[in-house]
């Protein structure tokens, strides 16, 4: 756990104190925490809001049906064809490892279950949403 130090001024002080008693905290750094916390998410749903802004911009939307994930998977599998440990062709699994680059953690459910959708659909295989959920710390 990581310790700060904060000087603030007696009226700041004060109205903290009210704070903790009135809002049941048992101390001044969990009344503090908790505003972290909650500036947390609100800078998250921000940064959300921001990428459905840029989603929304970036053109007209396509229909993700299950028609378009199998050409989807179809296409990936033969861009990596070559790629395949045991020399299968385009009708074998995709053995390529799957890499995952996100600028912002991910903080609910609904998101691990909507890039499960798309991996089920591009592997063919039914990733569990619970425990893909406990693995990547979302709860």
């Amino acid at each position: 756990m990581t310790t700060f130090s904060v000087s603030i001024p007696e009226a700041l002080g004060h109205f903290v104190e009210k704070r903790v008693v009135e809002g049941g905290y048992s101390a001044a750094d969990e009344y503090v925490g908790e505003l972290i916390r909650e500036d947390q998410k609100r800078t998250s749903h921000e940064r959300l809001e921001d990428l459905l802004l840029e989603g929304l911009d970036s053109g007209p939307a396509i229909e993700m049906n299950d028609e378009y994930w199998k050409r989807k998977r179809e296409a990936l599998i033969a861009r990596h064809s070559s790629n395949t440990n045991e020399g299968e062709g385009l009708s074998g699994p995709i053995r390529a490892p799957i890499r995952i680059s996100m600028s912002s953690p991910i903080t609910s459910p609904a998101t691990v279950s909507t890039l499960l959708s798309g991996f089920n659909w591009l592997h063919g295989k039914r990733f569990s949403r619970l425990r893909t959920c406990r693995a990547w710390g979302v709860h």
